[in-house]
């Protein structure tokens, strides 16, 4: 139990941390401090870090208790990957205020947040190298969406990508998506044991 309130407490933390400031930096307006700003990052934010979190959580959770390891890799990235999915679905149509979003955009920023987690539950990898390959799932899935939106932005119908960053500022895309990834990759891969492969 008292695992299980680690993982979820630090996911929560580090995936609430990441949304808001992401809604922070790239909310429309010149007013920092206004209440509207930090309410909008906060609150989705929060939104956000929850759905991370439980996605975590339930990647533990079934991991413990399924030993074919192959039966494991199956159910724990299908839980993520759902979880992962409302997650993102949750900041797309809530916050951006998209109501009809590209399920497959989602899918990919679903499979994005747990391949790290289910990594190291699957295939119990050390902390660092799931980090590592946490924070190449989710930087790639954002950052790879955004290029393909950026690259047709003045199309009709530009395509979805999972977040949006300010256009006059292209070199600090990739730092916040740097630190966006960074966040939710340390924080949710951080409690995790190294337990022994049980097959």
């Amino acid at each position: 139990m008292r695992r299980v309130v680690l993982i979820h407490t630090w996911t929560l933390f580090g995936a609430t941390a990441a949304m808001a400031f992401h809604i922070f930096i790239t909310a429309a307006g010149d007013r920092w401090l206004s209440p509207e700003r930090f309410g909008d990052a906060l609150g989705y934010g929060l939104i956000f870090g929850h759905i991370v979190a439980l996605m975590a959580v339930g990647v533990h959770l079934s991991s413990t208790r399924i030993q074919p390891a192959l039966l494991r890799m199956v159910i724990t990235g299908g839980v993520g990957t759902a979880l992962g999915t409302v997650a993102w679905a949750s900041h797309t149509v809530l916050y951006l205020r998209n109501t009809s979003p590209d399920i497959l955009i989602l899918v990919l920023g679903g499979v994005g947040l747990t391949v790290g987690i289910v990594t190291q539950n699957v295939f119990r990898i050390p902390r660092v190298i799931s980090t590592i390959i946490a924070f190449i799932g989710i930087f790639a899935a954002v950052m790879l969406t955004y290029l393909n939106f950026d690259t047709y932005r003045l199309a009709p119908q530009p395509p979805m990508a999972l977040l949006y960053f300010k256009p006059e500022y292209p070199t600090l895309v990739w730092l916040v998506a740097g630190m966006f990834a960074a966040l939710i990759a340390v924080t949710s891969t951080f409690s995790f044991e190294n337990r022994p492969v049980q097959s």
